[in-house]
């Protein structure tokens, strides 16, 4: 199969949460637990919740219209996307099917499940498909979660976790420069760390033995992202400008940061206010990152995502939009 050897990039990002905010105060009139508890255990003080009329499809448009318009693409331009998503709407069609309809797309569509890593990996898969498909110049990946309707409510060990949300990125092919570094990916299977499955009501529910997801978290994202700098060519950490962790617990961020060397400020934290919206919470903490300015052009980011499966993956960018 013959290669390009044209760099790609990520050229937009976007992301959507729902306007409903369920607070820890509101979770403890839920379950038995209090904002002090949650806050202390998990930096979480807050996260978005969809309303019954809102589904995965419409976040992942908002999302997806979100990083067009960034990227400057039109619909009609995109060659292809890809959803990475734990369930969307329906078993079938696929969530990327619905939201190819609902946006206008006129490609391939698919959904991948890599739980909480699936945001990296589909950012791999895309560059894969623009190296190798002379005909594919544009892919817009989304990744979009819906945990709300998957979890136990009445069980506080899992349920103050988790918020809902859709994060999205363009990437194309052009310039003579790679942005796109490095990646790394890893999986080890293992359903009795981390699983969702159907409980006895027959209703979905997280089950997670926290401490064996914890240290396999802050393992992973260590051993991966040494390994991701490694494969592109980075031996100075120091020249890492911004990480990008996936944002599942604030205590597992802290323990990366003690172990990694690189300097604390310059990690990204949105978990306070989002909660744990699994493969989405990378990709939303890329556009806040990128809307903010506080971004430069030709700065380095890690990026490292963990979850169930059990799933792991890095990445080293290059930030050209």
């Amino acid at each position: 199969m013959e290669t390009c050897s044209i760099g790609c990039r990520i050229t937009g990002t976007g992301h959507f949460v729902p306007e409903q905010i369920l607070t820890n105060d509101d979770l403890s009139r839920m379950v038995d637990t209090s904002d002090e508890w949650i806050s202390t255990r998990t930096g979480i003080k807050e996260r978005h919740i969809m309303r019954s009329d809102e589904t995965c499809t419409g976040m992942s448009v908002n999302a997806g219209k979100a990083a067009l318009e960034n990227a400057g693409a039109l619909p009609e331009e995109i060659d292809y996307l890809i959803c990475a998503t734990v369930h969307g709407d329906y078993f079938t069609p696929s969530l990327a099917c619905l939201v190819q309809k609902e946006l206008g797309l006129r490609c391939p569509a698919i959904d991948i499940n890599a739980a909480c890593a699936g945001f990296l990996y589909g950012l791999d898969l895309a560059q894969c498909l623009l190296k190798t498909r002379k005909a594919i110049r544009k892919v817009l990946l989304i990744a979009t979660e819906g945990m709300s309707r998957l979890i136990d409510w009445s069980d506080r060990n899992t349920c103050v976790l988790f918020g809902d949300g859709s994060g999205a990125a363009v990437i194309e092919r052009g310039g003579e420069e790679e942005c796109l570094l490095a990646f790394v990916e890893h999986a080890q299977g293992n359903w009795e760390a981390l699983n969702i499955d159907y409980g006895p009501s027959g209703r979905p529910r997280v089950q997670m033995n926290g401490g064996e997801v914890f240290k396999f978290a802050v393992t992973s994202a260590c051993k991966d992202i040494a390994e991701v700098l490694e494969a592109a060519g980075i031996t100075d950490k120091q020249q890492i400008a911004h990480v990008l962790l996936h944002q599942a617990n604030q205590r597992i961020t802290n323990a990366v940061i003690a172990k990694l060397g690189i300097p604390e400020e310059r990690y990204l934290s949105t978990i306070s206010k989002y909660g744990n919206t699994s493969s989405s919470g990378i990709a939303i903490a890329l556009d806040e990152l990128n809307r903010s300015g506080s971004v430069q052009k030709g700065e380095l980011l890690a990026l490292a995502a963990f979850g169930g499966g059990l799933t792991s993956a890095a990445a080293v960018l290059r930030w050209n939009p």
